[in-house]
């Protein structure tokens, strides 16, 4: 992910401490953007706004 997107993650774990910090676990054991599970994808759209398709997620992930 980008500096950026990151700072976005977060932000999101300051307003909802729960839930980011679990989307945070999720992703720092993931090794592949294909093995998330819905629940974290559905936190990737709260964060950014992407939708819930694997484009749009995979974008989140690329190294650009």
């Amino acid at each position: 992910m980008k500096t950026d997107d990151i700072n976005q993650v977060l932000e999101f774990n300051q307003k909802f401490p729960t839930r980011g910090e679990y989307l945070i676990d999720t992703l720092m054991e993931s090794h592949n953007w294909l093995t998330l599970e819905y629940d974290v994808i559905i936190l990737l759209n709260d964060v950014f706004n992407c939708g819930y398709n694997p484009t749009a997620v995979s974008e989140l992930f690329k190294n650009k």
